[in-house]
């Protein structure tokens, strides 16, 4: 592993964020343990003239370099060790009148600090937590022995840490290789996917509208940890293999591998395309969900008038919109990254595609999907299944 700095944030520097002005006392470097690989990220330690504290982190990742920031704070009634240590990914938590449900819990180490650390941090202390995704933010719980914290925290565009600490080159594309694939930015287009060049105006609006309206993806300080990206899991369905939903009998044609960034996480995973001797198709999409043996099986839907991308992204979480005479309201924003394909009949293709979309449900609870690239708006009704149902 590597401590050296990955950015040009250096202790001593200031700068203003959420209406206060901090000084940089520390770096502290931070990783976990994940599907036999160590994940690293960086966190800096702000303080205030009043003696506020906070932490912008910074992390690399296969959806690029993500800053956050995160402030300490006491809620009404705060979480003992005993009621933290009961906590399990998918458990609904409230907190200060907020509810929303934990989708990581894991354990963080130091490995190393530079300047000042948060008191009583020191290389090698382990610490547990886990996040809450709240929906505007995320809440983040961490405890080691005796002392449990509390933490809001939110995703920063880099545009905003550049205007806060001054015109410092801060990364703009991941410095490592995941054990996944190589960095995106060197891999090429090709197949069905990559129909498209480049994302013009468009792609720089979505990417715009992600990065600056996604609450958090992780945690916050030296006694929590910035959660990695979900492994991705084990492979569930085989090319060419025969799958039965709704009454039809599918072979599985195409798979590729995702990449999955929602406001509170990222996750790899795999799409699969299949289809019926008659043509009939389906997507079934494995690993996106809270638990990540479930599968989401995507129906697309043929609509009119056909959908507008620069509709859909200026939509927000709460916004209710019309499919024909249907009512839907947006629940959850997220990227979907294609960086991999492999066919049926033995092709394979390395790509570096991007969609951006969110999830949406009507008054009946049923749930939908819809993702656009610059051309075409993809709308699908989704089922979540478990493996068990989901093969003869």
């Amino acid at each position: 592993m590597s401590t050296s700095n990955p950015t040009s944030l250096r202790i001593g520097m200031s700068g203003s964020l959420s209406g206060r002005k901090y000084a940089i006392l520390g770096r502290v470097v931070l990783g976990l343990e994940e599907g036999g690989q160590t994940w690293y990220w960086n966190e800096f330690f702000l303080k205030s003239s009043e003696g506020a504290e906070a932490t912008l982190v910074f992390e690399d990742t296969e959806a690029g370099p993500i800053w956050r920031f995160f402030e300490y704070f006491e809620p009404a009634r705060p979480f003992s060790v005993v009621e933290a240590s009961r906590i399990r990914s998918g458990t609904t938590v409230e907190i200060d009148g907020l509810s929303g449900v934990v989708d990581r819990v894991d354990k963080s180490r130091v490995y190393h600090i530079e300047g000042q650390a948060p008191e009583g941090v020191e290389v090698g202390d382990l610490s547990t937590y886990f996040n809450v995704d709240m929906k505007d933010s995320t809440l983040v719980v961490s405890w080691s022995g005796s002392e449990v914290e509390h933490y809001w925290g939110q995703n920063l565009p880099r545009s905003q840490v550049i205007s806060a600490f001054g015109a410092a080159e801060l990364p703009t594309r991941p410095s490592h290789t995941s054990a996944l694939a190589s960095n995106t930015a060197q891999r090429s287009h090709s197949g069905s996917w990559t129909s498209y060049i480049t994302y013009g105006l468009l792609a720089l609006f979505a990417a715009i509208w992600f990065f600056t309206k996604l609450p958090s993806c992780s945690t916050r300080s030296s006694s929590a940890a910035a959660p990695a990206a979900r492994a991705l899991p084990e492979r569930i369905l085989q090319l060419g293999s025969p799958y039965q939903f709704d009454g039809h009998d599918y072979s599985v044609k195409a798979e590729f591998l995702v990449e999955y960034a929602s406001p509170s996480h990222i996750r790899h995973g795999r799409l699969y395309k299949l289809e019926t001797y008659q043509g009939r198709k389906l997507t079934i999409i494995e690993g996106i969900e809270t638990k990540p043996t479930e599968l989401s099986v995507l129906n697309e839907q043929s609509i009119e008038p056909a959908l507008v991308p620069s509709t859909l992204a200026a939509l927000r979480p709460g916004n209710i919109f019309l499919i024909e005479t249907e009512s839907l309201s947006v629940k959850q924003l997220f990227r979907l990254r294609i960086y991999s394909l492999n066919t049926s009949t033995g092709g394979a293709a390395t790509l570096a595609e991007t969609r951006y979309g969110f999830t949406a449900s009507n008054a009946h609870g049923n749930s939908y999907h819809l993702d656009w690239d610059e051309k075409e708006v993809a709308f699908s009704q989704v089922t979540l299944i478990k493996p068990s149902t989901s093969s003869r």
